[in-house]
């Protein structure tokens, strides 16, 4: 009988919590393996997270040539299971090089074995871009297909433009602080894998191409404008953030309100998002710009250059068309119900398209189920 086992190292992930909806909601990007869990059922599969199926093989329970692993990342758990004779299915990465850039140095070694990866990175697509692993585009899943907006009034929404994001600034990383630790092993390990970090290929890279400061840049601009309305934690923090920026927030009263549970439904009640991603990096499109189409919010977006081969360019308002940040709130006021009807529906064509369904944890797990279902001759 097919066993599946999904490997991530966060430990909140652990012990089989993922099959328990309400555990995963808390966690964006999750979803998907609660409904894998629930394709599986029904097919008389079971699946476990990569902790408990290692378990599960060494006490016998399992039989490893039984188990297919879908790995995040470059999990212990993962590892340790196909070094157990446990067969690679398939290879994922829902990060962005800035913080998994010991992973981007070094992901075709990892993606090797898998017969499938999906990866951001334009150079990971396609067959045979890690030896004969075949490369899919990411799609992040983020979405219950329930959850979707289907009908609303744009023109009564608020018309601020509504930012759901964590107070984070890449440079978090560079302050290192000395984990209390006593074990002079562990601390070496800690030591090593800071200095692999800073000296990274991947993370030079991803800090040419950060957003924070633009980001940033339109949270001063909109603030301004009296047009945002900014959700999330840490935004009461500002120590957080480098000096030059805390210098700058400091003079103006951010509209903060604070974290919400209910993102979908907070954006629901504005005519427009703020869609910035972490990093500009093709391929990596996150949950960001999807939730706003499931919420018909015009995402207003600034992200992977290849932006338009993912999403239509017909269904969000492209920042880069702006000289900076400080136009953004002008170019909103031309913007009439008549210009914002015809780019929800052309978000919403896209929810509907097989690509589309994907970012859903249904699709998304359907899509994981098909692969298994191709590679399950012999078990």
């Amino acid at each position: 009988m097919m066993k599946l086992a999904v490997c991530n190292d966060i430990a909140e992930f652990g012990g089989n919590r993922l099959a328990d909806k309400r555990w995963a909601a808390r966690f964006p990007g999750a979803g998907w393996v609660s409904a894998l869990c629930d394709l599986a059922a029904k097919r008389g599969w079971e699946v476990a997270s990569g902790d408990v199926a290692l378990s599960h093989v060494q006490c016998g329970y399992w039989r490893a040539d039984d188990v297919m692993v879908i790995q995040e990342l470059d999990s212990a758990w993962g590892t340790r299971l196909r070094a157990a004779g446990a067969r690679p299915l398939l290879l994922t990465c829902m990060e962005s090089p800035l913080y998994a850039s010991l992973f981007f140095d070094h992901w075709r070694t990892l993606a090797a074995p898998f017969p499938h990866h999906m990866v951001p990175d334009p150079e990971a697509r396609g067959s045979h871009s890690a030896g004969s692993s075949t490369g899919w585009p990411l799609r992040f899943p983020c979405y219950w297909q329930h959850q979707r907006i289907h009908a609303d009034d744009w023109q009564a929404r608020k018309d601020e433009v509504i930012l759901v994001a964590a107070n984070k600034y890449w440079s978090h990383e560079d302050k290192a602080v000395i984990p209390p630790w006593t074990r002079p092993r562990s601390f070496l390990q800690w030591y090593r894998q800071t200095r692999a970090i800073k000296r990274s290929p991947s993370r030079e890279y991803a800090l040419r191409q950060q957003l924070h400061d633009i980001r940033l840049e339109a949270i001063v601009a909109l603030t301004r404008a009296d047009r945002l309305a900014l959700y999330g934690s840490g935004w009461d923090r500002l120590s957080v953030l480098p000096q030059q920026w805390q210098t700058r927030l400091a003079g103006l009263k951010l509209p903060y309100w604070g974290k919400i549970d209910d993102k979908l439904g907070a954006q629901s009640a504005y005519r427009f998002a703020l869609c910035f991603e972490n990093i500009a990096s093709p391929g990596y499109v996150t949950e960001k710009i999807i939730e706003a189409m499931v919420a018909r919010t015009i995402p207003i977006y600034l992200g992977a250059p290849d932006i338009s081969h993912v999403i239509p360019s017909a269904a969000f308002i492209d920042a880069r068309k702006l000289q900076s940040m400080a136009q953004l709130p002008d170019m909103l006021k031309s913007l009439s119900s008549k210009d914002a009807q015809p780019m929800i529906e052309a978000g919403q064509r896209f929810l509907d398209s097989e690509e589309g369904r994907l970012h859903s944890y249904e699709g998304f797990a359907q899509w994981v189920e098909g692969l298994a279902v191709e590679h399950a001759h012999g078990i």
